[in-house]
């Protein structure tokens, strides 16, 4: 794989990222205002099924090789879950993503605003406890999804000494109902 320098702007969001995390590491979902804009190259899930990374390696495969160019850094990398499968309580992953630079036209971008976020530590056990507690609060505020549900999967940098080493952030626009 050809080596490139990340341009700044990819960083600089990918240390906001890292602030968020800290930020939203309460131990429950919470909503978050997010001043910045996230750009995010996405790669179409095409196996079936698909609700794990073991299940969805192609993918992985075949979406690490598009981030082989400058604007986009692979890791860390993550999942997405289409928002009206959430809602049904079908976890299947629609997109594999990185994050991307600004200036490509052709990315996704997570506009600034409301966004409901959650930390889930391999620790904490079945994820999908998360994913209900994440819907309760989003009945509770009365807020609907605006994105799909983003799921970044990465070493725990928040508590390195913890045992189990990884976490999901999990974060997903919304907005009122």
């Amino acid at each position: 794989m050809q080596r490139f320098a990340r341009p700044p702007e990819i960083l600089a969001g990918t240390r906001k990222i890292l602030d968020q995390i800290r930020i939203a590491d309460a131990g429950k979902p919470v909503i978050r205002k997010v001043e910045h804009s996230l750009y995010l190259m996405l790669t179409e899930v095409r196996s079936s099924p698909a609700t794990s990374s073991g299940e969805i390696a192609e993918d992985i495969r075949r979406h690490l090789k598009c981030c082989e160019i400058p604007d986009v850094q692979a890791f860390p990398m993550g999942s997405a879950i289409g928002k009206e499968a959430f809602m049904k309580g079908i976890y299947s992953y629609k997109n594999v993503f990185s994050f991307a630079d600004k200036k490509q036209k052709v990315y996704t971008e997570m506009k600034p605003g409301e966004y409901l976020v959650a930390v889930s530590r391999e620790s904490d056990g079945d994820i999908s406890r998360t994913y209900r507690k994440m819907m309760e609060l989003l009945q509770k505020e009365k807020k609907k999804w605006s994105s799909d549900i983003y799921i970044l999967s990465i070493v725990n940098v928040i508590d390195p000494n913890e045992e189990r080493k990884y976490l999901k952030y999990i974060f997903a626009a919304v907005s009122d109902l």
